[in-house]
């Protein structure tokens, strides 16, 4: 029997409900994450720190590429994707007048709970369906990878990223 399916009176196996709440939360989030970027990077007149931003919104899509096949396994229905683009580009109203290296800061310092969190994901999460969530959360470790490398002033900081885009779905 597949590991996948929703407990079900033909006996399917039964999924924490808190688990299919989170990786739909999460696969928005990440969405909402390139809105995010893209607002950034639309904002931002400097080429490369331009090009940057775009690089990470595409990186947050090729996240949520990596659940998108355990969203249709579960039959779980993501909200609307240009409104979570929306929102995801009003959230970086905050963060557009910050300098580029207080921004990156900010991500070296803040963006390691999120690893935390997608490990909680991955805890909670069937056995078939880790290694997908596994490639979600490498994402997470490289954006900060990234940073750190940024901050240091390394001239492929963006190395980490453009690896990531490399990395199947189907993996």
């Amino acid at each position: 029997m597949d590991e996948r399916t929703r407990g079900s009176p033909d006996g399917g196996a039964r999924i924490d409900p808190e688990y299919l709440r989170l990786l739909l939360l999460y696969y928005e989030e990440e969405i909402m994450g390139q809105g995010y970027f893209d607002a950034l990077a639309s904002a931002n007149a400097d080429p490369d720190q331009h090009a940057k931003l775009v690089l990470l919104g595409q990186v947050e899509r090729h996240a949520a590429n990596m659940v998108v096949a355990l969203l249709g396994a579960y039959g779980l229905r993501p909200r609307d994707e240009a409104g979570l683009l929306s929102q995801g580009a009003a959230g970086a109203d905050r963060h557009k007048n910050l300098g580029w290296v207080e921004f990156i800061h900010d991500m070296a310092t803040s963006y390691p709970r999120f690893i935390i969190e997608f490990e909680n994901l991955e805890r909670l999460a069937p056995d078939a369906d880790r290694p997908a969530l596994k490639r979600l959360t490498l994402h997470e470790v490289l954006t900060i990878d990234f940073a750190e490398r940024e901050l240091a002033r390394d001239p492929d900081s963006t190395q980490p990223l453009l690896s990531y885009l490399h990395v199947s779905p189907d993996a």
